[in-house]
């Protein structure tokens, strides 16, 4: 469903083939041995329908994965949605986990409306 449209995006006539520099690496990569339910592999979690349930299992299941790697970062992590408004339980849960989050959507705040811009402000207007 996803391949299909853009067939004419890409490469034919080159087989799929693993890098070479990944061709002594197992299957799922590091976390084949870190992880002892997929071995690191793509996986379908087995949840109830609705976006907060799919939020929280997407979530539960990142929580399981770092507690399994200790050289985890948050920074490598992603949940991938159809569109943005299904993120946004995602995220809802995750920041309640105090796990740093951060939307691709998202564009960086004007700077005169940093905290910091507004202290810097202040002081200059009480100084004047």
């Amino acid at each position: 469903a996803v391949v299909a449209p853009a067939a004419s995006r890409m490469k034919a006539g080159h087989d799929i083939a693993i890098d070479r520099k990944r061709s002594t690496v197992p299957p799922g990569g590091e976390m084949a041995a870190l992880d002892p339910v997929a071995r690191g592999r793509v996986q379908v979690l087995d949840c109830p329908s609705g976006d907060v349930a799919q939020a929280m299992a997407a979530v539960d299941e990142l929580v399981r994965l770092s507690r399994l790697d200790p050289e985890w970062s948050w920074s490598r992590a992603a949940v991938i949605a159809r569109d943005w408004r299904r993120l946004a339980p995602v995220r809802a849960y995750a920041e309640t986990l105090g796990i740093p989050v951060e939307m691709a959507n998202e564009s960086l705040p004007s700077i005169w409306r940093l905290r910091e811009m507004q202290q810097f402000i202040d002081v200059l207007r009480r100084d004047t």
